[in-house]
This record gives structure tokens, sequence and C-alpha cells, in this order.
């Protein structure tokens, strides 16, 4: 170890740049090690708003050197409805109430195609059964298809027979 600091003593500028970037490099690799992506965001300001809640988040941003820096900040609106928590992306911007306000409408429409769609899987799940049961029919009759067409052709022979 003390010949490292011996040795940093007598680089040169370029030099010392050269081996902080790789112990930055190596920084991010421990920082890494058992997880896939180390602390790669960062809640920078929780605020309420409405029914839920604003959040604004920054992301890191690793350069090619192994150096990190962060990115943002991202606002989310975070609420619950029919008992499901939702989150609408807001994006950067210096004023999220005001693009969550823009963004109201679309939100309800959303939230009416959710109820819907919830409507229609109900109905299906009600006709499942239902459907089931025709859908094995049909699978009776296509495998009865072939043998009646025998049957009829034997019944013919034997008219034609004296």
């Amino acid at each position: 170890m003390d010949q490292i600091v011996g040795a940093v003593q007598s680089m040169s500028r370029a030099e010392l740049t050269k081996v902080e970037r790789a112990i930055a490099r190596r920084r991010a690799q421990l920082e890494g090690e058992g997880d896939t992506e180390p602390g790669s965001t960062r809640v920078v300001e929780y605020r309420p708003y409405a029914d839920g809640m604003l959040q604004a988040e920054e992301r890191a941003y690793t350069r090619k050197d192994g150096s990190r820096s962060w990115r943002g900040p991202y606002w989310t609106f975070t609420y619950h409805s029919r008992g499901r928590r939702r989150r609408v992306y807001i994006g950067k911007t210096d004023r999220p109430e005001a693009v969550l306000e823009s963004e109201k409408r679309t939100i309800k429409q959303a939230e009416r195609a959710l109820d819907e769609r919830e409507k229609i899987e109900k109905v299906r799940r009600e006709f499942a059964p239902a459907e089931k049961v025709v859908r094995e029919k049909e699978k009776i009759e296509e495998a009865r298809r072939p043998f009646t067409a025998v049957v009829r052709q034997v019944e013919a022979i034997n008219r034609a027979l004296p």
C-alpha cells in the first residue's frame, strides 16, 4: 500500500486522472456486487397532492469512465383507485401540479377504460363454463363426421343390394 501512495506522489496530472478513473470504475464494481443496479434512483421530494402523492426522483447515469451523475428530477403521481395503487409518470418539469391538472382528463378516460375492461372480464368469467360446453359439443360433432359419412355409405350399399 505504501508503494502505491509513493507512486501517486510522483505521478503527472494525466497519470493521476487515469488512476482516478480506474478507482471510480472499481468503486462502481464494488457497489454493484450482489445488486444489478445499485442505487439507480433516489427520491428527492414527496408532496401530497389531491388524493395522492407527488414524488420527485433522480436517476443515476453511469458514464463510460465509471463515474456517476444524477439526472432529473422526474416526477410521478401515485394514488389509489379501486383497491390498487396507480402511478402516473409526469416527467421532468418545474411545475408537476400544473402538468397533472392538464392530464386529469386523460387519467379519467384511462380509469373509465379500466372499468369497462373489468366489466367485460366479469361477463367473460360468468359465461366461460357455457362457452366450454359449446366447444366440447363442437369437438364431439367434429369427431363424429367421418363415422357418419361411413355409415351413410354402408346404408347406400345395403339399399343397392337385392
